[in-house]
């Protein structure tokens, strides 16, 4: 009869991985179509949008490219900035270009950082290269996080943060968290503080 070993924790954390990634081989492309599903809610009217599935597709790949170009790369934090701004001006580019020019800065910038916040909670081990970007990473804002910050004194958006059209009003609150934790990398800012909103308020929408 076949024996089979008990799970590793490594298995372990496969398994929850699977659950909620999915299957797909291609972690990159794991992580950017589950950070779509982060804001595919707040794009209301692109179902109508007759040339919306070939949109989604280009789209998808700048994620990708945007990941992509940070492995293995030695960037400084004007550069990682610099290339965050140019996907997601390409990003909303792609879905004018569509049809659909109600896609936002505040939509491609939580496409871009949950999608690389995913890489890293694959980890090292399993998408390598991305190491030296998590300290120039920038957080992925919405109401959950935009709340815990709201209670340090971070000023409030002009408006909600899927709407956010102006990159430098979204830009400013990333400079803003890097001067009010100097010591600690904005991403590991809001994995606390993200976790912190989500043990008390477990409904709370993003």
């Amino acid at each position: 009869m076949q024996q089979f070993p008990d799970p590793t924790p490594a298995d372990q954390f496969e398994y929850l991985l699977r659950l909620y990634f999915g299957s797909d081989p291609n972690r990159l492309s794991s992580c950017v179509g589950r950070a779509y599903r982060d804001l595919n809610r707040t794009l209301h009217g692109f179902a109508k949008v007759p040339e919306g599935d070939g949109a989604r597709v280009r789209a998808s790949s700048v994620v990708r490219a945007f990941l992509t170009g940070l492995g293995g790369v030695s960037l400084d934090q004007a550069a990682f900035d610099g290339r965050h701004k140019d996907a997601c001006t390409e990003l909303c580019s792609t879905y004018a270009a569509a049809g659909f020019a109600e896609f936002r800065v505040g939509q491609a910038q939580k496409w871009l950082n949950m999608a690389l916040k995913y890489v890293f909670a694959f980890g090292e081990d399993r998408l390598p290269g991305y190491t030296g970007a998590f300290d120039l990473a920038h957080i992925p804002l919405d109401n959950i996080i935009l709340g815990q910050l709201r209670g340090f004194g971070m000023p409030r958006l002009t408006i909600r943060w899927s709407r956010l059209a102006e990159y430098e009003e979204y830009m400013g609150i990333q400079r803003w968290v890097r001067l009010a934790f100097p010591e600690s990398a904005p991403l590991a800012v809001e994995f606390t503080l993200w976790q912190n909103a989500r043990a008390t308020l477990p409904d709370c929408p993003s």
